[in-house]
């Protein structure tokens, strides 16, 4: 599970549009199942690496399709000037999706033409050339996101029974590794505000709580790049997770930053 594409359901669903998510590998007939859903905006997630696949399939929707296409990922994000130089790409948006997303389908929705005041996006102008908007402020308070919109992969009913579940708790990672894109976006992205952000334990606690509720497992995952960085927040997190879920859990971790306590 993407814990992005469900955060994004939800945004766009608190905004008044509707989603359905399709997996490209588990569609017999893909287009053939979006022409019976018959979106208005197609939205294609590209991460780095997969930009291969994901423009192969960019083209297949653009030639086939009638409907505006919005590439996000982290491939438009670290090679922007990549992306932008495909033909078939009109909408591109970088980073956080949060706000330029619902901000470019109330816009798709009115008719506009001109995306002046959407934030963060990458459009192209009727002659050919790309438009550039400022990105928005990086979103510090993340107990302000709606609850992940965990219904979005009921379509593909396996992924319900693989016995783990995923989890993020923030975004960012405080390390500097040369080689992950953390360290690059941190430096392109430093006027945006603090790159390293969390939710309270006591909304990430309930949001798994609610998630189990209706999707039992045996397992659960924390998918943060780092999850045990923070031992202040550990220690509000620990107890909480121990009475009201209380199942095993795997997360990331650095030796660097493990103490006896962590």
């Amino acid at each position: 599970e993407s814990a992005a594409l469900l955060v994004l359901s939800s945004v766009i669903k608190l905004a008044g549009h509707e989603t359905r998510l399709f997996i490209d590998r588990d569609e017999h007939d893909l287009l053939g199942a979006l022409r019976r859903f018959s979106p208005d905006v197609l939205g294609l997630p590209i991460d780095i690496g997969g930009q291969a696949w994901g423009m192969a399939l960019a083209r297949r929707l653009r030639r086939d399709l009638p409907q505006p296409l919005i590439v996000m990922g982290t491939w438009p994000t670290l090679e922007l000037e990549d992306a932008m130089a495909q033909p078939e790409l009109g909408f591109v948006i970088p980073g956080e999706c949060d706000v330029g997303l619902p901000a470019l389908l109330d816009a798709l929705g009115a008719g506009r033409e001109r995306f002046d005041d959407v934030p963060g996006l990458c459009w192209r102008e009727p002659d050919g050339s790309w438009q550039q908007n400022d990105a928005p402020s990086y979103l510090q308070d993340l107990d302000r996101l709606p609850a992940p919109d965990v219904a979005l992969f009921d379509p593909y009913p396996y992924l319900q029974h693989l016995g783990v579940r995923r989890f993020v708790s923030g975004r960012g990672c405080p390390n500097r590794c040369t080689y992950c894109f953390n360290n690059e976006l941190t430096g392109r992205t430093a006027s945006l505000g603090p790159y390293v952000r969390r939710k309270s334990p006591q909304r990430f606690v309930t949001e798994i709580v609610d998630t189990l509720s209706t999707y039992p497992t045996r397992h659960v995952h924390m998918g943060d790049d780092l999850f045990a960085s923070d031992l202040g927040w550990l220690r509000g997190f620990s107890p909480l997770y121990r009475k009201r879920v209380g199942l095993p859990f795997t997360c990331n971790a650095t030796p660097m930053g493990i103490v006896p306590e962590t």
